[in-house]
């Protein structure tokens, strides 16, 4: 629909989105239709702001996550006798293996699926949390399951005694028990700039005991964790291929302290010249903060500003804090006899820009 109305405006035709027949009236009512339901969201009073409720479109899009693959866990898989909760727990866990790749595209910043769906990445880390979440519900089922069995079956003392698997499985099932824990709202954004450290650390962890609990014949099942650390590591070389371009000549920031503890901030980019509605960067400055960046919507256009980038930050905390602060101080240390506009302060600003759709 949306091409047959962008060819009807370049033809200068009155109305490009009319329809232009009884089928694609009714094809474009019920898209239109099925769009509309998927917006209705609940938005929670003041006292819980913490809590975050999806619009239904993603939430029936997670029930729909959810039910298949509860299906693939039970559907044709009821073994009867002593294997029954065996192959149960069995192919749970091999589902769960199977969600790292997902899990991994969905929570790069350089997004696969974000680019051919046309969703930015950002909208996306809803899904990555909640795939995250449907491993962690796989990985009880397989747990409990084998668990079940043996106690059952009077073989609990032997497999812990025999057995190598339990205890990685354990610490593997415990990490992601953490991971999941702390990703929650509240404590994830409390903490933001230590649950990003700990989150990777962590993760490295669970691959790792993942690789150890696998049995060594069952080397097929570790082609999905290698495919996740592909899709991770081609995530990194992307956004850095990316960072080094943009970066090549480094970029100059102009600060301004404004009312309402906002910030301005100009910056001058050789590099980036163009950009759409809504595009946001990472912006660094290192004097402020090493190692540092913080998201921010660039608030100009390509053809204002001279072509420079402006954005408008509200001072928070930590990096934002020290922006405004820093912006202040310089401000106000020009003498009040000039008659010219206060000189904005400058430093040295590096930007890793995201374009989004």
């Amino acid at each position: 629909m949306a091409p047959s109305r962008i060819r009807a405006a370049a033809a200068n035709r009155s109305r490009p989105a009319a329809a232009l027949n009884p089928f694609t009236q009714f094809l474009g009512g019920l898209i239109a239709v099925s769009r509309e339901a998927t917006y209705p969201q609940f938005s929670p009073s003041s006292t819980y702001l913490w809590l975050k409720v999806p619009p239904f479109g993603i939430i029936l899009l997670l029930l729909t996550y959810l039910a298949s693959i509860m299906a693939l866990v039970f559907r044709d898989n009821d073994i009867a006798g002593a294997q029954h909760y065996t192959s149960l727990g069995v192919r749970a866990s091999w589902l769960a293996v199977a969600q790292i790749p997902l899990l991994l595209l969905l929570s790069g910043k350089a997004n696969l699926i974000g680019a051919l769906v046309g969703v930015s990445y950002e909208r996306l880390n809803v899904l990555h949390r909640w795939v995250a979440r449907g491993m962690l519900l796989l990985i009880t089922l397989h747990f409990g399951y084998q668990s079940y069995g043996w106690n059952k079956y009077g073989l609990m003392q032997l497999e812990w005694e025999t057995d190598t698997c339990p205890p990685t499985g354990i610490a593997a099932y415990a990490l992601l028990l953490w991971l999941n824990i702390t990703s929650l709202a509240p404590i994830r954004n409390r903490f933001y700039e230590v649950f990003v450290v700990q989150h990777i650390l962590s993760f490295i962890a669970f691959v790792y005991l993942v690789m150890r609990h696998l049995p060594p014949t069952a080397l097929y099942s570790r082609v999905w964790v290698y495919s996740g650390v592909g899709i991770y590591f081609l995530d990194r070389m992307i956004r850095t291929i990316r960072y080094t371009y943009h970066n090549i000549r480094p970029a100059t920031a102009s600060l301004k302290a404004l009312d309402g503890s906002v910030t301005r901030i100009r910056v001058q980019s050789k590099q980036i010249k163009s950009w759409t509605p809504g595009s946001h960067v990472f912006l660094a400055i290192p004097r402020l903060g090493f190692g540092q960046s913080h998201p921010a919507t660039i608030a100009s256009t390509p053809s204002s500003h001279n072509g420079d980038l402006i954005f408008i930050l509200r001072s928070r905390s930590g990096f934002t804090n020290r922006i405004h602060r820093t912006a202040s101080i310089l401000q106000t240390s020009i003498t009040p006899e000039s008659n010219k506009e206060l000189e904005e302060s400058r430093s040295s600003a590096h930007s890793d820009v995201t374009y989004l759709a």
